[in-house]
């Protein structure tokens, strides 16, 4: 079944990727995302991305932000996201305080 708003929201798990979001089978999807630095006081380091890899960690290709570092409370905003079946949104964080919201529309192929 085709979705549309909100598609997925999660946080990060500290010291690994974690997948926010899957494209189901038979389906593409346009989405924004947002990612939210969610502590009051520290710093994150942060990477992005987006992948069909099935392994625990997306290739170095699918890596879309990479060692960037939020500051408390900063919003960051990726729009217009275009992704095939089986891809996943995956952030990776040094702590578990990276909000993300996943928003758009799936469309069945």
């Amino acid at each position: 079944m085709a979705a549309t708003g909100k598609l997925a929201t999660g946080t990060s798990s500290a010291g690994a990727w974690t997948v926010i979001y899957t494209v189901p089978v038979n389906h593409y999807a346009s989405a924004n995302i947002s990612f939210l630095n969610a502590t009051g006081s520290n710093d994150q380091n942060f990477k992005f991305a987006i992948s069909d890899a099935v392994a625990s960690s997306p290739p170095k290709k699918d890596i879309l932000s990479s060692h960037v570092t939020f500051p408390a409370e900063y919003v960051e905003n990726h729009t217009g996201r275009l992704m095939g079946a089986g891809e996943s949104v995956r952030v990776f964080a040094d702590s578990d305080d990276i909000s993300v919201r996943v928003e758009g529309f799936e469309k069945l192929i």
